[in-house]
């Protein structure tokens, strides 16, 4: 049974059940979760929670749950009322979205001059440069424990502390330097360090707090020995079987991000140009054209060895189409989380009983990885048309999704390398 409730942004208590008519809400990998409620204005117990002033946006987390496990919580951002129909959209993303409206800045810039923001170069005083007072800077640390130093000097200025607790600190040889004077989006820099080169995942996880009358948030962070956060279990699923769990399957490959050469700018923001290239030739020694990339994007970066990283990371996600496969489960026993690993096995198609079948062509000829598994033969069982070879698919969570009914979880799973 799905729960949705209410809770204070800076506090985590507070807790308000809602009677919902409708809720969607979904959890995805490295970024913010979504949640929406529709709920009906003629409903007394409705009329009595006092949304205007209880669901404020800005102010107000939304949550669902089942059980005890919060599957997906946040900000609400946006309060509709339709007088027409006499209902109330909530609209809400997860604890990540808050730090989208939150600058990598120290306190002291709340009490600083803002003529202080600049101040002359001491190397040469014709010039002027950025106050260094202002900067973030930080060393030998994991890009974990960088992220969490972060989100630690946001949560210091005054009403920034929303309840955000974190992991133990993790020593490590990455480095972070932040000019003040960049206005750089915190929400932003965490993107960001997931997409370099062995980058970590980054989760805010929702959980309540132990006397369960609370909310809070678990910053989770990859390590520098296991960069993903995943689950030491792989779910696994059979998709032809008979009466099989698995509902509504698509799947999806999308080519637009491919790419063998990727070429990076950056260090405009600091009146210095640094260009990165990367080259991976796996595709064109596979018969692909060559294509190419270009992104310019990361301005503030300062430091090459960073823009490389990113330049690197471009070029092996380009190796192949965005796959993104789509299906449904029952939500009885459903135990599996983001960034988890899951398997689909297929039995090999055929289309007439005791006939052979043969592998689509050119088979032997693709990189081998984990895009492309070998053959598996369950004697008659159907398999799948699209799937003729059959086999077991690895491949890793990036999304789930449900409704107010809670019958089902809908998935969303995509190859990694890591597979």
């Amino acid at each position: 049974m799905i729960r949705y409730f209410l809770a204070d942004l800076r506090t985590g208590r507070n807790i308000l059940d809602l009677p919902v008519l409708t809720g969607r809400w979904s959890d995805v990998l490295n970024d913010a979760e979504s949640i929406d409620v529709t709920l009906d204005m003629q409903d007394p117990d409705t009329i009595a929670l006092g949304l205007r002033n209880t669901a404020s946006p800005g102010k107000t987390i939304l949550a669902a749950a089942v059980g005890d496990r919060i599957m997906a919580a946040g900000p609400i951002w946006v309060q509709s009322y339709d007088r027409d129909s006499k209902t109330v959209r909530l609209s809400a993303k997860g604890m990540w979205s808050y730090f989208d409206h939150r600058q990598i800045l120290p306190v002291v810039a709340l009490t600083t001059s803002t003529g202080a923001f600049v101040v002359p170069d001491p190397s040469d005083t014709t010039k002027t440069m950025p106050n260094p007072a202002l900067n973030t800077d930080l060393t030998n640390l994991s890009y974990g424990t960088i992220a969490k130093r972060w989100l630690q000097q946001a949560q210091a200025w005054t009403g920034g502390s929303v309840p955000v607790v974190f992991q133990d600190d993790e020593a490590g040889t990455f480095e972070r330097h932040t000019i003040g004077t960049d206005f750089k989006s915190l929400g932003d820099a965490l993107s960001q360090l997931t997409q370099v080169e062995n980058g970590a995942d980054f989760k805010f996880q929702p959980r309540f707090t132990a006397d369960k009358l609370g909310i809070e948030f678990l910053f989770r962070s990859g390590s520098l020995a296991q960069p993903q956060l995943a689950s030491t279990t792989t779910h696994k699923w059979d998709v032809t079987v008979p009466e099989s769990v698995v509902s509504n399957l698509t799947i999806n490959n999308d080519a637009s991000e491919m790419a063998s050469l990727a070429w990076l700018t950056g260090g405009r923001a600091a009146d210095t140009v640094l260009v990165a290239r990367s080259y991976d030739p796996t595709l064109v020694d596979f018969g692909y054209p060559l294509l190419e990339r270009v992104d310019g994007s990361h301005s503030t970066v300062e430091l090459q060895g960073t823009l490389d990283s990113y330049a690197t990371e471009a070029t092996l996600a380009g190796r192949g189409a965005e796959e993104v496969w789509s299906f449904n489960v029952e939500a009885a026993g459903f135990e599996a989380g983001v960034g988890d690993w899951c398997e689909l096995h297929f039995a090999v198609y055929r289309p007439t009983e005791g006939e052979g079948v043969a592998l689509y062509p050119g088979a032997d000829v693709y990189p081998s990885d984990t895009l492309f598994p070998s053959a598996g033969v369950i004697v008659g069982s159907p398999g799948d048309p699209f799937m003729p070879e059959g086999g077991d698919y690895r491949r890793r969570i990036i999304s789930l999704g449900g409704d107010e009914k809670g019958e089902t979880v809908k998935i969303q799973c995509a190859p990694s390398r890591a597979a």
